[in-house]
């Protein structure tokens, strides 16, 4: 059960309510309004009470009046609090109350105490809390249903106009700037660590090849070599020096550095071979290496 009570009319149409089960409690913690205040005895058990404000006030904004009666209806419902004066009421916002699974039913906490504003209360004032009481209705709302149908009125009032539909835009591009920003720096990273990875390769690939290339060139100089000499000693004639001459300088050209220091050799002893007038060679075949 829910009751309900006006403010003192000279201040305006106000509503204040509270529940006295803790149950109940909750309901009202769940479903509040962004318009609703908070009220409770400080450091006391009390009623939770509640005041309703006029959509675009604050909590900063309520009028002294009504002030004053909310804090005299949570004195007035509190049993500790009834019997001594000068009692703190502690007030704030409803969305600024916190509730968590390990409190106990009926309790709350605040999500920043900032927020949290103390009136005093001397004494019990009679002549207000009566005047409270004769304006009390009990009712027993459905205050899931009440909250969901505010929800529909405040969408239905807020059709995105042309400014909305524009900020939207402007976050959408941005968003999309973004992504497009994330995917861009992704694919830098990747071509560079690829044409690392190229570059290791190439030097792995290139010295195998190396490897392989002057082996392959050192075995193909010595076989030269070796048939040209013999060559020499064989035919007996300059015309086949001439053309291993050619040929070694042929070579010297193709192989390289390594190449030109072998087949310098090759010429020497071809050069060797002409100043002996084509002496024959004595012993088997490639007896001269």
């Amino acid at each position: 059960m829910v009751y309900y009570f006006k403010a003192r009319p000279e201040a305006g149409d106000y509503t204040i309510f509270m529940s006295l089960d803790n149950h109940e409690n909750e309901e009202l913690f769940k479903y509040g309004f962004p318009e609703d205040v908070w009220f409770h005895v400080d450091e006391m058990p009390s009623a939770h009470v509640f005041l309703r404000l006029h959509k675009g006030q604050t909590f900063d904004d309520i009028p002294e009046g009504v002030l004053e009666d909310c804090a005299q209806l949570v004195k007035a419902n509190s049993i500790e609090g009834n019997e001594v004066n000068n009692i703190d009421v502690v007030y704030t916002p409803w969305h600024n109350l916190k509730k968590t699974a390990s409190m106990d039913v009926g309790h709350v906490g605040f999500h920043n105490s900032k927020m949290v504003r103390i009136v005093k209360v001397e004494k019990r004032i009679n002549e207000i809390v009566n005047r409270l009481n004769r304006t009390k209705v009990e009712r027993k709302p459905d205050l899931k249903a009440e909250r969901e149908a505010v929800n529909v009125v405040e969408n239905a009032e807020a059709e995105p106009t042309v400014d909305d539909h524009f900020d939207n835009y402007t976050k959408y591009i941005d968003a999309i700037e973004k992504v497009e920003k994330a995917i861009l720096e992704r694919i830098e990273k990747l071509e560079t660590q690829i044409i690392k990875e190229m570059k290791a390769t190439e030097t792995s690939i290139r010295k195998d090849l190396n490897q392989i290339s002057s082996t392959g060139k050192r075995r193909f100089h010595v076989e030269w070599a070796r048939l040209l000499l013999n060559a020499a000693a064989i035919g007996g004639t300059f015309f086949m020096l001439s053309v291993a001459g050619r040929n070694a300088n042929r070579m010297m050209r193709d192989v390289g550095e390594y190449g030109k220091k072998t087949m310098d050799a090759v010429v020497d002893s071809i050069n060797e071979v002409k100043t002996k007038k084509l002496q024959l060679v004595k012993g088997p075949l490639f007896s001269l290496w």
